[in-house]
């Protein structure tokens, strides 16, 4: 399964960009959403979303942003000052057919638009969307703020996969790396080292 971003308990600010706006090349089109297939989300439509979001994110022009891939998991935007790491999710809902993409900067968390499933944070459309993993990267990004006394914006965050055990959570920024325990799903991360890296 491929990861895409859980922030239990907290609040996040409404996103600037109203629902019927454009959303991306492949995603909000002339005010009208539309479904992904999973095959489509691998491709181009992901990356679109990304900078959609980083773009209404930044108050930056999509031409300004440099979009890099470090793994299969995240996106490192810059543009405009800002520094982001963006993890993308789908949403389904009960009555829509099809999957629609959305994307958060796990180091400054916006809420997404909604999608005509309904709002990604809306209980009965999380059951079915993988908007609860998305949290999950922003905790570890708060987390490790605290472990390494370093600004979010240079943190470097990720869940590194380990086979058939749970993903090693690992947050790198100011000159340091975090390490947390494996757990399926914790409720805080636990520190389990941090070391010096050049």
């Amino acid at each position: 399964m491929r990861t895409r971003l859980l922030i239990l308990g907290a609040t996040l600010p409404a996103c600037g960009g109203a629902p019927g706006s454009s959303y991306g090349a492949t995603g909000w089109v002339r005010g009208a959403d539309r479904a992904y297939t999973y095959a489509a989300w691998q491709d181009s439509g992901e990356r679109d979303v990304v900078v959609d979001q980083a773009s209404r994110d930044f108050a930056c022009a999509p031409a300004e942003l440099a979009v890099a891939r470090p793994n299969d998991r995240a996106y490192v935007v810059t543009g405009c000052g800002h520094r982001g790491v963006f993890v993308s999710f789908g949403v389904t809902g009960p009555t829509v057919s099809g999957a629609y993409m959305r994307a958060v900067n796990v180091l400054a968390p916006v809420l997404p638009p909604a999608t005509p499933a309904g709002a990604v944070d809306d209980p009965t459309v999380q059951a079915s969307s993988t908007w609860s993993t998305a949290r999950r990267w922003v905790r570890l990004a708060a987390q490790a703020v605290v472990d390494l006394g370093c600004p979010a914006d240079q943190l470097a965050p990720d869940f590194i996969p380990q086979g058939r055990a749970p993903a090693l959570p690992v947050v790198e920024g100011c000159g340091k790396r975090a390490t947390y325990l494996s757990e399926v799903d914790p409720r805080q991360f636990r520190l389990s080292a941090i070391v010096a890296v050049r």
